[in-house]
This record gives structure tokens, C-alpha cells and sequence, in this order.
């Protein structure tokens, strides 16, 4: 038995490439094996490796999505033409995205959507449910510090589902996924069965610094066939070739190799058994520097995120502290994806601007055409990719 972690996430329709980044960061940081995200505006966003996305963007172009790890199939999807839900099937459990409609204006639009819309989501009465998402409204006054914001149609669908809240609310230290001038409120939940509930192993309240909501996290224990994670190949960070610390290193150790050139019968002898790797030893011990102390600044935001949400001050004056130290986690991961545009034209970027995402998908299709799949040799015969050839014995 496996631990399954499902999250959700309102994204509030985030485009920028920085915070594009943050969230595939934290997606693959937290392990996740389903993710509900709301507040979609543009598909292009979701593609994350080892991921299949079931995208449901609406009418409204602020729909919702479902990412599933691929050791996880999805099956039965359907979902809303406003975009507001969508639900799928996976292992007997039925997993509801919801993004309701927001503010008291708006009531009658949510009410129908409870009441109306939602329920043909659940046609499948007899398996567990997994409903989550951004309810935009609360059942409990303990959830919010500000306007008391409830539906009767969403209790009707929790009390004919026989549906409970994930999380327990402790009202002596309350805590909230969503900040405003106003206060706080726990507007993103998870509701399950009472048999997925006993199988609940935990569930936290998770910051993330490249949207406006926190995300909560639920941890289950069902079956599972994932496969896991596995690291990557090496591949030289490309920032490392424009700082010139990095190159008075290379230059300092390049006089060194070269002095023992003469061990060696020939020049490539010498490159494959000396230079290459010593060279990558030097560029990955650097490496591994940059990346600590980047996950040693990164930990310190957060944690100071946390303690602004630990803290016993009023929900309404967290809001500033909060948006202050998101702003840094956005400015430091924007700082460390810079690589990805060291290719850029300047006609294409500015200095100091902004890449859109239209550049970033570019940039990415460019770099996707100048690999090499396939060759033929002299006989006009094709070879497979490169990367599935046996290994030279």
C-alpha cells in the first residue's frame, strides 16, 4: 500500500514563465500524484513530464484542469461547458474538481451551480468521491474571519453524499488558504467519503508563493502502481559559462591538464581520461553549491511565509508580509530560470523584460527542432534515435 498525494490549486490564471516555473516546481518538489487546478486560462501551461492533463478551460476561459501522474490513468472524464468542473475516474474513486462561481454578487449563479451543474459530476454514486477545489463560499463560521459567504446547495450536496471535510479546523489556531484586505478564509477544501477519510494519512496547508491562494495537499493510503522517481541525466547548467568566477576555475585547471598531456599517447586518450572528467566534476561541485544555497534561501522564505501564517496577528494584517515574501520567491526562482532564455535574440527579449509565455513555448519549440532523432548511414538506411542504441561494448 502507497501513499497517494492529491493537491489543489487555484492558479489565478498565471501566464508568466517565472510563475509557470513555480508551479512545475512545486508539482514535482511535493511528489503529487493528482493535481486540481483552477483558474486555468491557457492550456500551453500544462505541460509537465510524466503528467497526462484533462483540461476543461469553458466559456468563461477561467476553467479548471486535473493533472494525473502516468502510472495513474484516468478514465470517464467528463466535465462542465462553463469550465467551473470537472471529474474523472480512477481505481473505483471518483475525483470532482470544483471552481465556483466568487462573491456575494454572484450567489445565484452559485447556487445554481450546486444545484443544478454540479451534480451530474457524481453519476457514479456507488464509488468513493473526492470532491476538492475553490468553493469560493464556506458551511462553517470557524472558516473564515471575514464576510459569511455559504451556500445551501453546496450542503445539500455534502449531506446528500454523505460527504466530510478533509480537514479539521482547530479555532483556536484557525487556519486560512486564502488572504484578503478583509480577513481570511479556508475557501479551498477537500470533501470525501467516509471511507476515504479513514484512509486519510494526513493533509497540510501549503504555501506557494506563485498564486494568490495556498494549496492543501491530501495524503491517502490506496493502491497504487507508480513506478516512482527517478533522477535525470546530467546536463551542464548553462549559466555557468557567463559567470566569469567559473571561468578563471576552468582557465586555472585547463593550465594544469595540459601539463599532463604528455602522459598520455594521443589527444583524445587525454580529453576522454583527464579533462572530460575532472571537468565535470569541477562544473557539478559547483553546481551542487548554487543549488544549495538556492534551496537554503528558498526554505528561508518559506519559512518565513509560515511563521506570518503561525503568527497570532489578525488575518487581515497578514495579507501585507505575505504578498512582501511571495514577491521575493518569485523574484529569486525568476532569477535561477534566466538560463532558459541565454539563447533568446535580442529582437525576441528586451533587457529587464518579462518573457511571455508565447516566447517561452518558442523557445522551447526551437530548442525541440535542433535536436537529432535519426540518421542514415551511407546506405541511405535510417537508425533509431540515439538515445535507444545499444551501448558501445
Amino acid at each position: 500500500m502507497q501513499i497517494t498525494r492529491i493537491a489543489s490549486i487555484n492558479i489565478n490564471g498565471l501566464s508568466t514563465h517565472t510563475r509557470v516555473g513555480m508551479l512545475l516546481d512545486f508539482i514535482r518538489r511535493h511528489y503529487l500524484d493528482f493535481v486540481f487546478l483552477q483558474e486555468v486560462t491557457d492550456p500551453a501551461i500544462l505541460t509537465v513530464t510524466v503528467y497526462t492533463t484533462c483540461l476543461n478551460i469553458g466559456a468563461n476561459m477561467r476553467g479548471t484542469a486535473i493533472l494525473a501522474i502516468l502510472d495513474f490513468p484516468l478514465t470517464n472524464v467528463t466535465s462542465l461547458t462553463t469550465g467551473r468542473a470537472m471529474a474523472a475516474d480512477y481505481n473505483g474513486l471518483r475525483l470532482v474538481n470544483v471552481y465556483a462561481p466568487a462573491g456575494t454578487a454572484r450567489r445565484t449563479d452559485r447556487e445554481r451551480f450546486f444545484n443544478s451543474k454540479l451534480p451530474a459530476s457524481f453519476y457514479a454514486s456507488s464509488q468513493s468521491v473526492l470532491l476538492g477545489g475553490d468553493f469560493n463560499c464556506v458551511l462553517h463560521t470557524t472558516a473564515t474571519t471575514g464576510p459569511f459567504t455559504t451556500s445551501r446547495g453546496l450542503s445539500e450536496v455534502v449531506r446528500v453524499l454523505a460527504l466530510l471535510d478533509a480537514w479539521s479546523q482547530y479555532p483556536q489556531r484557525p487556519t486560512y488558504t486564502h488572504f484578503s484586505p478583509t480577513g481570511g478564509t479556508r475557501i479551498d477544501r477537500f470533501y470525501v467519503t467516509q471511507v476515504l477519510l479513514l484512509r486519510k494519512t494526513g493533509i497540510e496547508i501549503v504555501s506557494a508563493a506563485f498564486t494568490d491562494h495556498n494549496a492543501i495537499v491530501l495524503r491517502l493510503s490506496v493502491p497504487t502502481g507508480r513506478t516512482g522517481w527517478r533522477r535525470g541525466r546530467w546536463k551542464m547548467d548553462p549559466l555557468l559559462v557567463t559567470d566569469a568566477v567559473i571561468k578563471d576555475k576552468v582557465r586555472c585547471a585547463w593550465a594544469k591538464w595540459q601539463r599532463s598531456k604528455h602522459y598520455y599517447s594521443d589527444e583524445l586518450m587525454w580529453w576522454e581520461r583527464c579533462v572530460k572528467p575532472q571537468l565535470q566534476r569541477l562544473l557539478r561541485q559547483e553546481e551542487a553549491e548554487r543549488r544549495a544555497n538556492y534551496r537554503h534561501m528558498k526554505n528561508h522564505l518559506y519559512e518565513c511565509l509560515y511563521d506570518v501564517l503561525r503568527s497570532n496577528a489578525p488575518a487581515r494584517d497578514k495579507l501585507p508580509a505575505l504578498q512582501r515574501y511571495k514577491a521575493k520567491l518569485v523574484r529569486l526562482h525568476a532569477e535561477r530560470a534566466n538560463k532558459a532564455f541565454l539563447d533568446t535574440k535580442e529582437h525576441v527579449l528586451l533587457e529587464g523584460e518579462e518573457p511571455s509565455l508565447f516566447q517561452v513555448l518558442r523557445i522551447l519549440k526551437r530548442r525541440d527542432s535542433r535536436d537529432i532523432r535519426q540518421a542514415r548511414d551511407e546506405t541511405a538506411t535510417l537508425f533509431p534515435p540515439f538515445e535507444i542504441l545499444p551501448p558501445i561494448s
